[in-house]
């Protein structure tokens, strides 16, 4: 028996995804368990398995297509077997589809096909997605079969005479010059019927009119937004219009922090204890401020605030074409120890795109660290619902003044945005002078 190879649901908050490859085509053998396409959402990437051994009956998506969760990618069976889109299962899955004028109402499923007005087109269900995805008008396509029924076979010879084909700027060009598409033959991609067409069954003055309002681009290309930067786009977009932010920058003393990272190290090369970065260490120290200032971690929601028990910390990861927010869950309660271990496994999830929806879900502070990168310093946009994002640049060697003497020292920029609806700039101060105060003293921090 055929069987659907879907695209999955990977927890709960999962809608969509975009089909990133598809590497079987009609007529490939496959295995149970065979990798037949790859997925991303806005968060997470995966593969998609053949749920049984077989050959592919029907390919129903297009790469970089968009789809819900579940919806059927590839239909996998055995050579010879019936699809539902066979001629000779028409009676139980038949529909009607596209009405040009008024619909007609339809009381009892089993008599769907019995009087219905001329004016609807009748096509089997595969043959309606297999024209919506090549853009071809159902009414256009003529039925080779008696029964005036639709089917797949019916579009592929619409898509190779090029009927019904055309982009929407020629579209548009037509429909405001009063055009039949159906006069015109098409020169483009299969046949498509494309601006050039149209515009050579006009009158010159129309000709100079339109093309008056086109803008040509030479040395351009498109891309579709992926996924995971379509999200980014639409949260940072959203932060920045409806969240006022607020910045405090404050400049840090790193020397008693590399002196630990050394200090770890060290004990690191004996087999002691788990490698200890310098991010872990800040991690921990910023941390321990939060605890006392929780109003850094809470969130607004309408006209309450929202006060959290834990801190759930995010660390922002570059990815591939863009950026997720890993979160350490419960990070008050972690030694140094456990948050370098979480630490380092998000990381790397995060970079496979193996990131499970509960790993990267419930922040409630981010920290952004561009240190590795050299920047000296940046300024984060928060993460909504979060109220809070601590930016930190990298570690250079300055001329700074110590007890009226000049002194060179490793130095850091740290900085802080706030929603300053629910913080104020005091509140805001101080915790960045606490925060500066435990970095500059990472041993007592760490306690």
């Amino acid at each position: 028996m055929a069987e659907y190879a879907r695209l999955p649901k990977i927890g709960l908050t999962m809608k969509t995804g975009t089909i990133t490859n598809l590497f079987k085509n009609v007529g490939d053998e496959v295995k149970k368990g065979d990798v037949i396409a790859n997925f991303e959402t806005d968060k997470i990437s995966g593969d998609i398995e053949s749920p049984i051994d077989g050959i592919v009956l029907e390919v129903l998506i297009k790469t970089e297509e968009e789809i819900e969760v579940l919806k059927p990618i590839y239909l996998i069976g055995n050579p010879g077997e019936v699809t539902i889109d066979n001629e000779t299962v028409i009676a139980p899955i038949l529909t009607v589809v596209e009405p040009i004028h008024e619909s007609v109402e339809v009381e009892d499923d089993s008599k769907e096909l019995v009087g219905i007005d001329n004016d609807w087109v009748r096509a089997m269900p595969f043959a309606r997605d297999f024209a919506k995805q090549n853009g071809i008008d159902l009414r256009t396509v003529k039925p080779s079969a008696k029964d005036g029924i639709i089917r797949k076979k019916d579009v592929e010879e619409a898509i190779a005479s090029g009927k019904g084909q055309a982009t929407s700027l020629a579209k548009k060009i037509a429909s405001q010059n009063d055009i039949d598409l159906d006069t015109i033959s098409g020169t483009g991609s299969r046949g498509k019927i494309v601006q050039a067409d149209v515009l050579k069954t006009m009158p010159s003055v129309v000709d100079v009119k339109v093309v008056e309002k086109t803008i040509f681009v030479s040395n351009a290309n498109r891309k579709k937004l992926s996924a995971m930067r379509k999200a980014i786009a639409e949260r940072l977009s959203l932060s920045k219009r409806t969240i006022p932010h607020t910045y405090f920058k404050t400049e840090i003393d790193a020397t008693s922090l590399i002196e630990l990272k050394s200090t770890l190290k060290q004990e690191n090369a004996k087999g002691t204890i788990q490698r200890i970065t310098l991010t872990d260490i800040l991690l921990k120290a910023i941390v321990v401020t939060l605890k006392k200032h929780p109003i850094l971690y809470a969130q607004l929601d309408q006209d309450e605030i929202i006060y959290f028990d834990d801190i759930n910390l995010g660390v922002a990861v570059s990815v591939t074409n863009g950026l997720v927010v890993p979160v350490i869950h419960g990070a008050n309660r972690c030694s140094l120890t456990e948050i370098a271990k979480t630490t380092e496994m998000l990381v790397e999830k995060a970079r496979n795109g193996n990131l499970m929806p509960e790993e990267y879900m419930g922040g409630n502070f981010t920290v952004s660290n561009l240190g590795n990168s050299e920047i000296d310093e940046f300024y984060a946009i928060i993460n909504p619902p979060e109220s809070a994002i601590l930016a930190i640049g990298t570690i250079k060697e300055k001329v700074v003044v110590q007890n009226s003497e000049m002194v060179i020292r490793p130095m850091m920029t740290i900085t802080l945005s706030v929603d300053h609806r629910l913080i104020d700039g005091a509140v805001a101060a101080e915790f960045m002078k606490e925060l500066r105060n435990n970095i500059e003293h990472s041993y007592i921090a760490m306690l």
